[in-house]
């Protein structure tokens, strides 16, 4: 028969009404080899109901991973930390959402906290020549000077060290503070007769010293974001501070740089004299720190550049550990 009334549209519902978000195929999970995982869901949801409660009741910044089971344990720590959504013509809403935090052995076993990623970068600076280890007496036996000087010398040598001038034609001018008076170092000075060898020192007053900056990279992602805010804001207050590296937690490779030539696995650790040596004490400044809010997790990046033989002086900065 036909429709008694033609003009009154009829429909059928098909399907789930979306009325809360629903899980689709082709979420992803990437682990960054560290201990710390990211994640990204999409969902699909009725357009109107998203509307008035995306980012108010669901999808909230620290809202739990869909797939927080017990058996799948590496989820159970992960927290959203941001979403978006666009709707399309049938008034459905699809919903990307972003987690992330710590895997079940790092939240566990780690103290809340992922490996340590670090790159170091070596560089020099320059310094001025009088600081050199050679400059008054040869403390440093890597450094084996021209292979035509024998024996090898040093840069400048002591103000009264050699009788007919200094080392170089090194010059000194007396300096007196108080009642005590001093040698002060001027300079390295041209040959004054010229059928002298020429001297390649004239004019030199500072070298390129080594200096080694390391940066290091890791997340803090307990349970709560009050006890990560706590954890990481200790460590960023750290700047300023010394460190073997241990209350940091430095990768080992990186805290044999501390070592002296005869305990450290490198080929490029300078070697001294045993008196120099015994001197030796390195250690890191933290000479930058921020802490990045990620869900409920922190980002924490910290710089720490390597001193010199005798280590920061411990007169001007405070010790961790």
């Amino acid at each position: 028969m036909p429709d008694p009334n033609p003009d009154i549209l009829t429909y059928k519902e098909f399907g789930n009404k979306l009325l809360t978000p629903m899980v689709q195929p082709g979420w992803t999970t990437e682990s960054d080899g560290f201990g710390f995982i990211t994640s990204r869901v999409t969902f699909k949801w009725d357009g109107a109901i998203c509307l008035t409660k995306f980012a108010k009741d669901n999808f909230v910044r620290g809202e739990k991973h869909p797939f927080n089971s017990i058996g799948m344990s590496n989820y159970a720590h992960l927290t959203l930390y941001k979403a978006s959504f666009v709707t399309d013509k049938a008034n459905v809403a699809t919903v990307t959402a972003e987690y992330c935090g710590l895997d079940h052995k790092h939240f566990s076993e780690n103290e809340g906290e992922s490996d340590r990623q670090c790159s170091m970068v070596a560089s020099s600076a320059s310094e001025n020549i009088a600081a050199h280890p050679n400059f008054i007496k040869l403390n440093c036996t890597s450094i084996k000077g021209p292979p035509t000087v024998v024996p090898q010398i040093p840069l400048a040598g002591p103000p009264n060290g050699k009788p007919n001038g200094q080392y170089n034609n090194s010059l000194w001018t007396p300096f007196t503070s108080g009642v005590t008076s001093y040698q002060q170092f001027v300079g390295f000075a041209p040959q004054q007769d010229t059928t002298l060898p020429l001297n390649i020192k004239a004019g030199v007053k500072s070298y390129y010293k080594p200096q080694a900056t390391i940066r290091m990279m890791f997340y803090v992602g307990a349970e709560n974001e009050a006890s990560n805010a706590q954890q990481a804001l200790n460590y960023a207050s750290m700047v300023g501070w010394t460190t073997s590296g241990v209350r940091i937690g430095l990768p080992a490779p990186y805290k044999k740089l501390l070592q002296k030539a005869g305990d450290a696995p490198y080929e490029g650790t300078l070697q001294y004299t045993s008196d120099y040596e015994a001197r030796i004490a390195r250690s890191f400044l933290i000479t930058n720190a921020s802490a990045e809010l990620f869900g409920i997790n922190y980002k924490i990046t910290m710089d720490l550049m390597l001193s010199g033989i005798s280590g920061w002086d411990p007169d001007i900065y405070p010790k961790l550990d």
